[in-house]
C-alpha cells in the first residue's frame, strides 16, 4: 500500500511486529508513551516512571517485552494500593477515593479523576507511534 496505514493501539505489542515482519514497517498507531519512553524529553513527567517500569518489566520477562497492557494493570494496582488502606472494601468509599486521585503519574498517563471523569486521562496520555525496521519510534507526523 502506498498510503499511510493507521491502526489501533491493539498493535502496541511485540507479537504484532514479529508476526507482521516487514509489513509492519510504516504503520502508525496511537499508544501510551511506554513504547517510546527513551525518546521522551527529560521534562516529560512520565519519563522516569516509564523507564523504571520498562527496565524492571524487561528484567523479569526479557528484552523487548514491555507492552502498554501490562502498564494498565500496574496503574490500577498502584492506585488501588494508594486508596484501599483508607477505604476497606466499601464500594462507595472506593469510588469516592478514586474520584479524589489527582496528578498520579502512571504508565498510561497522568491521572486526574473526578466524579464526572472516571477515565482520569487527557490527550497527554497518547502519542503517535510508528514501526521502523522492527522497532517502535515516536512518529513525527
Amino acid at each position: 500500500m502506498k498510503v499511510p496505514l493507521y491502526l489501533s493501539h491493539g498493535v502496541a505489542n511485540r507479537n504484532y511486529i514479529e508476526l507482521s515482519g516487514e509489513a509492519a514497517n510504516g504503520v502508525f498507531f496511537p499508544a501510551g508513551k511506554l513504547l517510546v519512553a527513551e525518546s521522551l524529553p527529560d521534562s516529560d513527567p512520565q519519563k522516569s516512571v516509564l523507564l523504571k517500569y520498562a527496565r524492571e518489566y524487561e528484567q523479569a520477562y526479557g528484552a523487548g517485552t514491555r507492552n502498554t497492557f501490562g502498564g494498565h494493570a500496574w496503574d490500577a494496582f498502584q492506585i488501588a494500593m494508594q486508596i484501599l488502606p483508607q477505604t476497606g472494601a466499601d464500594r462507595a468509599k472506593i469510588r469516592d477515593a478514586i474520584e479524589r486521585v489527582q496528578n498520579f503519574v502512571g504508565i498510561t498517563g497522568i491521572f486526574n479523576y473526578s466524579p464526572q471523569d472516571h477515565a482520569g486521562l487527557d490527550q497527554r496520555a497518547v502519542t503517535l507511534v510508528t514501526i521502523e525496521r522492527g522497532a517502535w519510534k515516536a512518529a513525527t507526523r
